[in-house]
């Protein structure tokens, strides 16, 4: 994955040469305990693209989204404000 330093990520074949913008996705990052895998979240939604996959030529952002696994989907969740403990609070 190549950072380009002006917000813009960008996923490299290095064997095709393609360059894949994934700047739209919302996190994203690599797994260094499976090595390669690729880890991003869109809309919600937590992905993962094995390795085996990430060189598959993918020319949109969207096709790999279509090729990951969906780990969890977060987007039926709320939010909810709650009062932190007493023994939380600064003294």
């Amino acid at each position: 994955m190549i950072q380009t330093g002006r917000g813009r990520f960008l996923l490299e074949d290095p064997n095709r040469g393609l360059l894949v913008d994934v700047s739209s996705f919302d996190w994203r990052d690599l797994d260094l305990s499976t090595p390669g895998d690729f880890l991003f979240a869109v809309k919600g939604r937590l992905y993962r693209l094995k390795a085996t996959k990430l060189f598959a030529g993918f020319k949109e952002a969207e096709e790999i989204v279509g090729a990951s696994t969906l780990l969890a989907d977060f987007t039926t969740l709320t939010f909810e404000q709650i009062t932190a403990p007493v023994w939380a609070l600064p003294s």
